[in-house]
C-alpha cells in the first residue's frame, strides 16, 4: 500500500503479539479469524491495553451485519469487502493514520 508497510498475521493471537512488538500506526483487522480468538476478541484486547488502545482499527470484512458491534468495541471504521475498493481502503488509512 502507498508507502505503507504491510505485516500480516495468521491469527488474532499472533496479531496481539505483533500489534504488542511493531506498533503499528493502523490495524486492518477481519472478523473471521482462524484459532482460538476471533476478530472481535482482538479488538477488545486491543482497546483494552493502554499501550495499544489509541491504534486506530478499520474492520474489514464480509459480515455486514456486525458493524454496530464493531463499532461499540471500539473499532473506528467498519467497511465491508465486497462492497469497498482498494483506493477506498487506501483513502481511510491515510485518513486515520495522520
Amino acid at each position: 500500500m502507498e508507502g505503507y508497510e504491510v505485516i500480516l498475521t495468521i491469527d488474532a493471537l499472533q496479531g496481539l503479539h505483533l500489534a504488542k512488538s511493531e506498533k503499528p500506526s493502523i490495524i486492518l483487522l477481519d472478523i473471521m479469524l482462524p484459532g482460538k480468538m476471533n476478530g472481535f476478541e482482538l479488538l477488545e484486547q486491543l482497546k483494552k491495553s493502554d499501550e495499544l488502545k489509541n491504534i486506530p482499527v478499520i474492520v474489514l470484512t464480509n459480515l455486514d451485519t456486525e458493524k454496530e458491534q464493531a463499532l461499540q468495541v471500539g473499532a473506528d471504521d467498519y467497511l465491508i469487502k465486497a462492497n469497498t475498493d482498494l483506493n477506498q481502503i487506501v483513502e481511510k488509512v491515510k485518513k486515520l493514520s495522520k
